[in-house]
């Protein structure tokens, strides 16, 4: 994407990455948290990737002046937050192999293609966010973890595509603490990452709730918000570059299944410390996602 696109809608205060004033904004903020790491024990708060990436990746820095209208001392201590919330969510650890080849295996979270401007798409369908204590924090830290994925992937402004399927979404899958997360970490934690987020096909028993929740989305946040049906995406993600799962035209397989995957009744177990009565719980509600995977594949 040219850097036109990227400013072309932004906040009057935003500006290119090479102008002046932002670069000596950057080296301020890098200053004040060289102070910072000098004065405390780095390797108990912080990891250390994410430092490093710091002092080397404008953009890791430019992301929250931006966010901040330019304020420095507002900017490092969203900074600092960050790299707080990356090291209680243990980041670093995180890996494919983490979680149970079922998450996989149903669908639910997955990179497809790209868009109209050449640049990666993360879907989640819905429907497949339950409301389940048990699945809650497996689940919402999976989508975490592709979310990070791509945000470290690229390292630059609206460099990714997020997709909410909505598509049979039901009475049983509204889960307001997961849309506070999500509009939290795009706030917060991975701000100028996601260069829009697609609402799909949303049900006609939503539309009234989804105007509701928009009054707790902050206006920057509304401008990266769109909805569409399968009539307006091609606007900005074309259909032969959709999985047909979700009404899309490409003929490719949407589901990746990375080497080294176990089931559930190994990773729940090894790393979510789940008991027996806990894993097969999990097992039941995993199979009927495959089994409706399965359908909507055949359709």
């Amino acid at each position: 994407m040219s850097p036109k696109r990227i400013y072309d809608d932004a906040p009057k205060y935003l500006v290119p990455p090479d102008d002046p004033t932002l670069i000596q904004s950057i080296q301020e903020t890098r200053d004040l948290l060289e102070n910072h790491f000098n004065s405390v024990d780095l390797t108990s708060l912080y990891l250390p990737n994410d430092v490093d990436k710091l002092r080397s990746c404008d953009f890791e820095v430019r992301r929250y002046l931006f966010q901040t209208n330019l304020n420095v001392n507002q900017a490092v201590q969203m900074i600092k937050d960050r790299l707080t919330w990356r090291k209680e969510m243990s980041l670093d650890t995180l890996r494919y192999q983490k979680f149970p080849i079922e998450f996989y295996q149903s669908g639910g979270i997955f990179e497809f293609k790209h868009d109209n401007d050449g640049d990666p798409v993360l879907y989640v369908r819905s429907k497949f966010n339950v409301n389940i204590e048990i699945l809650s924090k497996p689940l919402r830290q999976f989508l975490i973890f592709f979310m990070d994925q791509m945000d470290q992937r690229f390292s630059r402004e609206r460099s990714w595509g997020l997709v909410f399927d909505a598509q049979g979404f039901g009475w049983h899958n509204i889960d307001f603490d997961f849309l506070h997360l999500i509009i939290k970490i795009l706030k917060y934690y991975m701000p100028w990452s996601v260069k829009y987020v697609i609402i799909y096909e949303i049900p006609w028993f939503l539309e009234s709730i989804w105007k509701g929740v928009q009054h707790f989305i902050p206006e920057d946040g509304k401008r990266l918000i769109r909805v569409y049906n399968k009539k307006t995406i091609g606007e900005t993600i074309d259909p032969m570059n959709m999985p047909q799962v979700i009404g899309g035209l490409s003929k490719e397989n949407h589901i990746f299944i990375p080497e080294g995957v176990e089931p559930a009744t190994v990773i729940g177990k090894i790393e979510l410390g789940l008991n027996d009565e806990e894993v097969n719980r999990i097992k039941k509600h995993l199979a009927k996602l495959d089994k409706e995977m399965g359908e909507l594949i055949k359709v």
